[in-house]
């Protein structure tokens, strides 16, 4: 029996949707919080309900990774080696400090700290995930 990928698209769908932001989203796609939160809800009563390709294609933009397309070609079986170095965790949590200090430096705006802060929790919960594949639970990691 397949195994099945419907958490793992709803985690990652949940993830796109929340490092651009809830509100953000919903502008970029038109559709309501609501609408939005079903497609990343494990509520039985929305198991079957996923994003949209045109919705996805949208945040992802928004986003600038491709989060779910990334995990639809793992999942696949494809070959993303070149898009997955562009996103490996080394490198974004360099960028993420590095962007840090930048808006310590300069103060930044309140635009750039919403971003920063939506980046911080996505490697979050990478960490997490990473923390997870290893057999570990958040509590006996931390």
């Amino acid at each position: 029996m397949p195994r099945d990928v419907r958490p793992l698209l709803k985690r990652r769908t949940e993830l796109l949707v929340k490092s651009v932001g809830v509100e953000a989203a919903c502008a970029a796609i038109g559709k309501s919080k609501a609408t939005l939160g079903r497609y990343y809800s494990v509520h039985d009563e929305h198991r079957d309900r996923f994003i949209p390709v045109d919705s996805l294609a949208l945040l992802e933009e928004a986003a600038r990774r491709p989060i779910v397309t990334l995990t639809l070609c793992e999942l696949a079986g494809v070959d993303t080696s070149d898009a997955e170095a562009e996103s490996a965790p080394p490198r974004r949590l360099r960028r993420a400090l590095a962007e840090h200090s930048r808006i310590l430096a300069d103060g930044g705006d309140a635009l750039e700290r919403r971003a920063l802060l939506a980046e911080l929790r996505n490697l979050e919960h990478m960490l997490h995930d990473l923390r997870v594949d290893l057999g570990m639970d958040a509590e006996a990691a931390e």
